[in-house]
């Protein structure tokens, strides 16, 4: 179970001991204490200091509300769509929430809450939680106080929102780690009109695009507007002499009063405005949404670190639908077929948006393009390292699926083939629906001629491999006998062999190349006195075996099946064990 409490340490952005416990860890040979520690179905960090590292997603779209360890977040409308943040003031003095003396953050799957406790706020405490709305590109936040002194006033701050194109959308560990701040130089042309305790604000730097926020406070808020070059303090910034061409927003209003506050921002372009009656409908209904999403895969343990996975995996899955399954929620969230995203629907019980990534998909596979090419045609202008870009070479040849849905005339110098098609498969293992199996059969006969055709011209039952599976930027095999690709042929042969039968038409072809591929891949790449497979064969030179296997070599082929019980157990694959979650279409 270790390996499982590895991927939540991972999610957790390096987890913690357990209360009262001391758990030093190793990092690059140095020992240290994870920050961060799990707790019910979330987990929590006291006085973190790294800011923008947890998104909160809303509803399939590119918005994300960037949370931080500390109360200060970022918006995503897409672009830089400002900073949100907040303070205290009480009698003369003034603070920042960033700087009180105590911030427990808890991260519950899709939302974020903070604990605050500080010496102005006496023996109170102030608690934020922040929510992507459940139906609009927006935020809404509760605010609520408990105990805290009577005098006090808290004081949301808002601008910065310039859309600014970030380098790869301002994904942790490309872009600054401050692309979310608030900059002065970010709120030129921030035009805000004020009304009451609502607003709307136009900004961007490209009068073609404008761009509008739209805000409400609970009534009661009082707005103005303030100088972002006059915020060492939030009673500076209150008493500061508007910049008119570079303001900020700031909402005030009593905290000392226990009472509940909301504020809700949002993509002017979603709809009219935001009533000020419905702020805690809203926030509610926010946080429903959240609550289904997170509920769709439940894990409960005895094992304190394992028990968020399932929300946090679930709620990381929705973030990365947009009509079909997305390479990434943040950095490359753009359409990409053979990207393991494929899988994800079945998993949290969302199979519709399955079958509708597949179609989609299905309707951009080439089917009027023969190849004029009886062998591989690599580009000499990028030194043979990809394949040609024309029409009729046999990678862009009848049965490629192509790299946007539903256009089959766009070209990507991957093979996204292997993995959707492999998705696809365990897609219909899982809902043993033999009526959409009937439906989407040519799309996985005109693959498998593809993948043949292009990958084992020679026929010898191992498969080349180009730019394949989630490692493959930096693999190439110079048509070599690549383990893992020959294993996912394997098992697309030998479940098309076993659809094929139960459609009643002949799969015999299948059947037979799932064994000539699992003869060959026994032969000539398993190495018995190493336990395992080979990475892959030269096709050049001596035939040479590279006998040190990526991990991807492991864990793939033992998913295809390929091993027989004995290589299962044999080390190092007794670190991956084998898991089935549906055997439909192996049971006769």
């Amino acid at each position: 179970m270790k390996w499982i409490s590895g991927i939540v340490l991972f999610l957790m952005m390096g987890s913690s001991s357990l209360p009262g416990q001391e758990a030093p860890q190793l990092w690059h040979g140095k020992e240290r204490s994870l920050r961060y520690r799990p707790e019910g179905k979330g987990f929590v960090i006291e006085n973190g200091t790294l800011r923008y590292n947890k998104a909160l997603y809303g509803i399939n779209s590119s918005f994300r509300v960037e949370t931080s360890d500390q109360p200060v977040l970022g918006l995503y409308m897409p672009y830089m769509g400002g900073n949100l943040q907040w303070g205290v003031r009480s009698g003369t003095e003034s603070k920042w929430l960033v700087e009180a003396d105590y911030v427990r953050s808890v991260y519950e799957p899709g939302i974020r809450r903070y604990e605050i406790k500080d010496a102005l706020l006496g023996k109170g405490q102030l608690v934020i939680e922040v929510l992507a709305m459940g139906d609009a590109n927006g935020v809404v936040v509760r605010l609520s106080g408990k105990d805290l002194p009577p005098d006090l006033r808290l004081m949301t701050m808002y601008g910065g929102a310039d859309s600014k194109r970030f380098f790869r959308n301002a994904d942790l560990g490309v872009d600054v780690a401050n692309a979310f701040d608030l900059n002065p130089e970010s709120c030129l042309n921030n035009d805000y009109e004020l009304d009451g305790s609502s607003f709307t604000m136009a900004y961007g730097q490209d009068s073609r695009n404008p761009t509008s926020v739209r805000g409400r406070f609970s009534p009661g808020t009082r707005l103005r507007l303030g100088s972002p070059y006059s915020v060492e303090s939030p009673a500076a910034v209150w008493d500061s002499e508007v910049t008119a061409s570079k303001p900020v927003l700031l909402a005030e209003f009593p905290a000392g009063s226990d009472e509940v506050h909301y504020l809700a921002l949002k993509n002017a372009a979603d709809d009219s405005g935001i009533p000020g009656a419905q702020l805690e409908a809203l926030f509610e209904r926010a946080d429903e949404r959240r609550k289904e999403v997170a509920s769709a895969v439940v894990m409960d343990t005895p094992d304190p670190y394992m028990n968020p996975i399932g929300g946090v995996l679930s709620t990381a899955a929705d973030g990365i639908w947009d009509d079909v399954w997305l390479h990434g929620a943040i950095g490359w969230r753009m359409p990409l077929n053979g990207w393991r995203a494929g899988y994800t629907g079945d998993f949290i019980g969302l199979s519709e948006r399955n079958r509708r990534h597949f179609n989609r998909y299905a309707a951009s596979q080439v089917t009027e393009v023969p190849p004029v090419l009886s062998h591989p045609a690599p580009d000499s202008a990028l030194h043979l390292a990809r394949p040609l870009k024309e029409w009729g070479t046999p990678m862009y040849s009848d049965g490629y699926i192509c790299r946007n849905p539903e256009n089959n005339n766009q070209m990507h110098h991957y093979n996204m083939n292997l993995v959707f098609i492999d998705a696809l498969l365990w897609h219909l293992n899982w809902t043993g629906d033999l009526a959409y199996a009937r439906e989407i059969w040519p799309v996985i006969t005109r693959h498998l001629e593809w993948e043949k055709r292009n990958y084992d011209p020679d026929n010898d039952g191992l498969y080349d491999a180009c730019a394949s599976i989630w490692a493959s930027d930096a693999l190439y095999y110079n048509s070599g006998a690549v383990t893992y690709t020959s294993a996912y042929n394997y098992r697309a042969n030998r479940m098309a062999a076993l659809i094929a039968e139960k459609l009643g038409v002949d799969g015999i072809a299948y059947q037979k190349e799932a064994e000539n591929i699992l003869k060959a891949l026994n032969e000539r790449l398993w190495l018995e006195e190493e336990g395992h497979w080979a990475e892959f064969q030269d096709f050049m030179g001596q035939g040479l075996l590279h006998t040190r296997p990526g991990i991807w070599t492991i864990y793939h082929a033992i998913d295809s099946e390929v091993h027989d019980p004995f290589q299962a157990t044999r080390p190092p694959a007794t670190l991956i064990r084998k898991s089935r979650i549906s055997r439909f279409w192996l049971k006769a």
